[in-house]
C-alpha cells in the first residue's frame, strides 16, 4: 500500500522539479503579471490552509493535501500561462496528475484495509492513465489562447517541429 506521507514528499519533489524546469527553459513575457499571479496563490493558499485549522486528524490532513495540492496546481497554471510553451503545459498535466493521485491516496486512508488496497488501486491506476496523457507529444494543453501559443483554439495543431522539440 501508499504511504501518504511518502506519497505526498515524493509528488511534492517532481513538482517542485518540474516547476524548476519551466522556470529555466521559459522566456519572461511579462514579469510583474506573473509575479502578481503567484502572489494571489499564496494568498489563496494561505485562506484555504486557514479553514484547516479548526480540523483535527484525518480532517485537517485532508483539507491540508486539498490546499497543497490546489496551490501546487495554481502556481503550475500561472507558469503556463506566462510561458506559453509546450514544456509548460506539459508539466501542468504532469503536477494535476500528481496532485490527483495525492489528494485520491489521502481519502483512500481514511478507509478500511480491503477498501483501501481498491481506492489505492484505482487512484493509482488513474494516474497512471493520466500520466501518459500527460508524455503524449502533440498535446499542448486547453487553455493555450496567448500570442506565440503553440496550439492556439481553433488551429490545426502542433507543427512535427513543435512536438519533436516538446519531448522529454
Amino acid at each position: 500500500m501508499l504511504s501518504a506521507p511518502i506519497v505526498a514528499t515524493a509528488l511534492m519533489a517532481v513538482a517542485a522539479c518540474g516547476l524548476a524546469a519551466g522556470f529555466v527553459s521559459g522566456r519572461m513575457d511579462s514579469p510583474t503579471q506573473y509575479r502578481v499571479s503567484l502572489h494571489e496563490v499564496e494568498r489563496e493558499f494561505y485562506s484555504s490552509r486557514k479553514l484547516c485549522e479548526r480540523l483535527s486528524g484525518i480532517e485537517w490532513e485532508q483539507c491540508i493535501t486539498v490546499a497543497w495540492s490546489g496551490m501546487v496546481q495554481s502556481v503550475a497554471k500561472a507558469d503556463a500561462l506566462h510561458r506559453n510553451a509546450p514544456e509548460s503545459y506539459r508539466v501542468q498535466r504532469f503536477i494535476a496528475a500528481a496532485t490527483a493521485l495525492l489528494t485520491q491516496t489521502q481519502r483512500c486512508g481514511a478507509l478500511g484495509d480491503s477498501p483501501r488496497a481498491a481506492c489505492d488501486k484505482a487512484a493509482l491506476e488513474a494516474y497512471r492513465g493520466a500520466v501518459r496523457n500527460a508524455a503524449a507529444p502533440d498535446v499542448t494543453g486547453d487553455d493555450c489562447t496567448l500570442i506565440g501559443c503553440p496550439r492556439p483554439r481553433g488551429g490545426t495543431g502542433m507543427t512535427s517541429r513543435l512536438a519533436a522539440s516538446a519531448r522529454f
